[in-house]
């Protein structure tokens, strides 16, 4: 019997902190986005729903609470999103609750989500072992020779075997810790030893490529993990011989303890060895952890004066902002680390390996110099094309400095729209003056561009242009002056990102009847989907693609290129972005 009533529960809480330093989490002195979605599996939509954030620890601040969700649709959700600021005086890993209630009529949700301001975890996404003391030793060991699931006998120690940072496999970002490649009855050991705070876990992500077990039921050769002394887990690859990243936790109580990551090879390779013949560490969550801290101090400067208080200062360890004078001063624990200084419409800048000392204060300066944005944006509508033209910067507005949309840092100008007021997304790129976009449906569309420099510094965007267009009551009639491919929109999209694009439109032009053919292609250049293959007759067309190849199967996130052939004529090749 289905019940026609409401059936509400909270989901999983994200945290956007685009403006800090962009880690997904909170961190000290940032200001973050949290989102938590309200469900309604039920058949019935849900009584006006508030929806209440709070936290018990007064260095964090919570604005925009309650919100008020309105009616909750059946089989449904709405976002509660709320701006939440934790102080920059507040420790880092500070363990905190978010108590999340939500009250719509009789029907009540509640739920705590669990987090802590500051997450210790090593990423290797430095280039290096200098966030954490590392250490690194190599063994000849013995195994047993009747069952080899036994524990090995460390016999001596190897010099210089030390693990190193990979990317050529990785769980995130762009890098991980991969072992030595030692040969067999050897072994290559990962450690490191910190204090504790508080009773949590430890968690990480591990992938071995080695000789392995199909029955799992011996151990040959792959990775250990202890935690101190004792054993806590053994990984081999799958039965199958796959070797997926893999997602390993274990309590940890307070005090000091040694994690220690080996992988371990014994006397010879059978025949389920896979070439790789190693083990990849990422992403390692730590418990709260006692640090030994130092400071990071300087002053910030902006080319020309801007607001110097909306500058962020940040690190892997928290962000701050400087004073009205431009200086800025924050504690950081003893390590190796990445200081970015960044301020919208000026450039980014990173200072890398910084190293900060126990009980000293490093000194990194910054100088921003503003980003100077295209001026002068012009919409033109002839048809269903829109024209849009533009100037280059006024460079004296820079104050003589050399940072000008045509000088060595400049990269090409993105073109950004809207349709009836909604959000803008990225149409596409080029490093022309001009830009032509073909309309398809009634709307009003907006454009503004922006100028894009090195190291994906982005300027301020253009005043926005306004185009009303309404589409012809007989369709296709006007027959287009050129056959060409307009672009698609949006651009990136996501088929399976909630609230967003499922799939992103081509827009082409024909000025006769012709043999179309447009594909799909990845960066490797194999084709993927075919959209279109087929004559068609003069006049405006499009093409959807929802990100799933000829079979029908969900295609990898990344970049792809759209080919369009006309008469078995190549026209033009364009590239889109998709995410997930």
């Amino acid at each position: 019997i289905e019940a026609y009533a409401p059936v509400l529960w909270a989901g999983e809480m994200t945290i956007d902190d685009a403006t800090g330093n962009n880690n997904g989490v909170l961190d000290p002195g940032e200001t973050v986005t949290i989102t938590i979605p309200t469900y309604n599996d039920g058949h019935a939509p849900s009584p006006e729903a508030i929806a209440d954030l709070s936290c018990s620890n007064q260095l964090v601040t919570i604005l925009q609470s309650p919100v008020n969700l309105g009616e909750i649709g059946s089989q449904s959700f709405e976002d509660a999103v709320y701006t939440v600021t934790a102080s920059d005086e507040i420790t880092f890993g500070t363990p905190v609750t978010f108590n999340y209630n939500v009250v719509a009529g009789e029907y009540i949700v509640t739920r705590d989500y669990d987090t802590s301001v500051g997450i210790f975890i090593e990423d290797f996404e430095s280039g290096g072992f200098s966030s954490f003391p590392w250490e690194f030793v190599g063994c000849n060991i013995y195994w047993p020779n009747v069952n080899p699931i036994e524990d090995f006998t460390i016999i001596d120690t190897i010099p210089d075997i030390n693990w190193s940072i990979a990317t050529d496999s990785f769980y995130s970002g762009a890098a991980s810790a991969k072992s030595y490649p030692i040969t067999h009855n050897q072994a290559s050991f990962m450690n490191v030893t910190v204090d504790v705070v508080t009773d949590g876990e430890i968690s990480f992500y591990y992938r071995v490529a080695c000789e392995y077990s199909p029955s799992q039921n011996y151990f040959y050769d792959g990775l250990i993990f202890f935690i101190d002394d004792a054993e806590a887990g053994r990984y081999q690859p799958e039965p199958d011989g796959s070797s997926p990243w893999t997602y390993a936790s274990y309590p940890v109580t307070s005090g000091t303890h040694t994690f220690t990551w080996v992988y371990v090879k014994d006397s010879n390779d059978g025949s389920t060895a896979l070439p790789e013949d190693c083990a990849w560490v990422d992403y390692i969550v730590f418990p709260t952890l006692s640090l030994i801290n130092g400071t990071i101090a300087g002053q910030v400067t902006l080319l020309p004066a801007g607001n110097i208080e909306d500058v962020i200062i940040s690190t892997y360890y928290g962000s701050t902002s400087p004073d009205a004078g431009g200086n800025y001063s924050f504690i950081s624990p003893v390590g190796i680390f990445d200081v970015t200084a960044s301020l919208a419409g000026y450039e980014t800048i990173t200072e890398t390996d910084i190293e900060v000392l126990e009980n000293q204060t490093t000194t990194v300066d910054f100088v921003l110099t503003y980003l100077a944005p295209p001026t002068n944006l012009e919409g033109e509508l002839e048809g269903c094309y829109v024209t849009l033209t533009w100037e280059q910067s006024v460079t004296e507005r820079l104050q003589n400095t050399k940072n000008t949309d045509n000088s060595r840092d400049f990269q090409h100008y993105n073109i950004y729209r809207n349709v009836d007021s909604g959000a803008f997304t990225l149409l596409d790129t080029t490093l022309a003056l001009t830009y032509v976009d073909s309309l398809f449906e009634t709307g009003d569309y907006g454009y503004y561009i922006t100028a894009m420099y090195a190291q994906n510094n982005e300027s301020d965007p253009t005043d926005t242009v306004i185009i009303p267009y309404v589409q012809s009551d007989t369709g296709n009639e006007l027959i287009p002056v050129a056959t060409m491919l307009n672009g698609n929109y949006p651009n990136p999209f996501n088929p399976s990102g909630a609230g967003r694009s499922p799939e992103t439109t081509i827009s082409y032009s024909l000025k006769e009847d012709s043999k179309v053919t447009l594909e799909i292609y990845n960066i490797k250049g194999q084709k993927v989907k075919t959209l279109v293959k087929e004559n068609q007759s003069a006049g405006y067309h499009s093409a959807a693609w929802n990100g799933k190849d000829n079979n029908n199967r969900n295609v990898a996130s990344g970049v792809y290129f759209y080919k369009m052939k006309v008469d078995d004529k190549t026209i033009e090749t364009r590239k889109c972005l998709l995410l997930k």
